[in-house]
């Protein structure tokens, strides 16, 4: 459906000074819209009042054109102030928000080449800023001059030049032309999204992009959802969404390598200067490394003595007495914590405390010393950081452990490569890939 507003201008519907229609006709005859509103101020509604000059006029095009229309005069007879911006800024913003939610999913075409310049620049206005597809339409006067104050004609004069210009409408010709090629709001709503991505703010970016969306592309609107979704760990979103946007990130999602995206959230936590997130998740990183170092060094998989109970992991006393590995774990983990409980969550402390010890033999690997470095962080940052009220900033950081936020995912990073995940070199700039390709699926 196609809806017309249109303010009516002096030069509506025929100029009496050309003979030529005048804006509101030309665009009725060359877009045909369903429904029209017609604007009309004192000056206006004294002449339609007059001999219904206007709608006769739309009849007698509707006629030729074989088609029906619906109309809706807007009467502001006590409006003589034509030429208040602010006024029209107002007024129309509120009428053209009510036909936009009347109807959704219609095409708003908007008159901007008839009534006063503060009217005409209201609607430009307005067209550049709402949030909703409006299509501006400028209506050049005939032989591209200005129309002067003119004769007066009647209406049969008018109807008569309507037929003429029906006949042989090759002759007058479509004066019309879409005055804004893009909504001038999107523009700017793509270059705070475009910000928003370069600055890893996922958040921002998707509710800037579910403002505007009935402007972006399906492609660009489903990626900024994976974006946000990828930050927020969702897996299943961002499959779900990349799925609509029939396209792909590197992005691993199978549960094993999900450690990886956690460790890239870890790092755009840092390049959005929240390091207070950043070492507070160092620990399920940790947790889920150690795990994985002991059982690449030692060849004993750890899942046989533990229980997964509503997504907390704890040592399982029964499998851990089921075999000799298992003796020997429960043998550490008692001798470790002086008495040890089955209640607590299996954590990176446990792990190291098996790594260290000498009854499995890679107490002195390279990969040991490692982890005690990082269980040295952790411990150091993340302790004082989640019992103290206290600003966490790389400064705090380096006196409290020895190293910045970056010198900190280095070294989790070269953990991850020592365990061999299989991951590539390239996949831990997949968030500036990924930030690339949403940003130029906006250009």
């Amino acid at each position: 459906m196609k809806i017309l507003f249109s303010p009516i201008g002096m030069t509506d519907p025929i100029s009496q000074n050309t003979l030529y229609e005048g804006s509101l006709l030309n665009i009725c005859r060359f877009y045909e819209p369903d429904k029209i509103y017609l604007y009309m101020s004192k000056e206006v509604m004294e002449l339609h009042k007059k001999d219904d000059r206007y709608v006769k006029c739309l009849n007698r095009v509707y006629k030729y054109l074989k088609k029906d229309f619906e109309y809706e005069i807007i009467d502001r007879s006590g409006l003589e102030e034509v030429q208040v911006f602010d006024f029209f800024y107002k007024e129309y913003r509120d009428i053209l928000y009510k036909i936009h939610e009347k109807n959704p999913h219609a095409e708003i075409l908007l008159n901007v080449s008839s009534g006063t310049p503060a009217m005409k620049s209201a609607l430009f206005v307005l067209c550049a800023l709402f949030n909703f597809s409006m299509t501006p339409i400028q209506v050049s006067s005939p032989q591209k001059r200005s129309n002067t104050r003119p004769e007066e004609n009647t209406l049969e004069d008018f109807l008569g030049i309507i037929d003429e210009i029906m006949t042989v409408p090759e002759v007058y010709g479509d004066r019309t032309e879409i005055a804004l090629k893009e909504n001038l709001n999107f523009e700017l709503s793509k270059d705070i999204i475009k910000n928003h991505m370069r600055k890893y703010n996922y958040s921002a970016a998707f509710e800037v992009a579910q403002m505007t969306r009935e402007f972006l592309s399906e492609r660009s609107y489903y990626l900024i959802a994976a974006a946000f979704c990828r930050n927020n760990l969702d897996r299943e979103g961002v499959l779900e969404n990349l799925k609509l946007a029939g396209d792909k990130f590197d992005f691993y999602d199978s549960h094993e390598l999900f450690l990886v995206e956690y460790i890239l959230y870890l790092s755009v936590n840092i390049k959005r200067n929240m390091l207070l997130e950043f070492i507070r998740g160092i620990s399920p990183v940790l947790d889920l490394l150690f795990k994985r170092a002991f059982e690449a060094e030692s060849g004993i998989n750890l899942d046989n003595y533990l229980t997964n109970k509503k997504g907390k992991i704890s040592w399982n006393k029964k499998k851990l007495l089921s075999d000799k590995n298992g003796e020997k774990i429960l043998k550490v983990l008692n001798e470790s914590y002086n008495g040890f409980t089955f209640k607590n969550t299996a954590s990176s402390d446990n792990y190291l405390k098996l790594m260290e010890s000498d009854d499995f033999g890679i107490s002195e690997r390279l990969i040991t010393k490692k982890a005690e470095k990082l269980r040295d962080i952790e411990k150091d940052g993340r302790n004082k950081a989640a019992h103290q009220i206290v600003s966490i900033d790389d400064n705090f950081l380096k006196r409290e452990t020895g190293y910045n936020s970056e010198e900190i995912l280095n070294r989790i990073i070269d953990f991850v490569q020592d365990i061999k995940l299989g991951i590539k070199n390239e996949h831990w700039n997949s968030y500036e890939i990924m930030n690339e390709k949403i940003i130029n699926s906006l250009n």
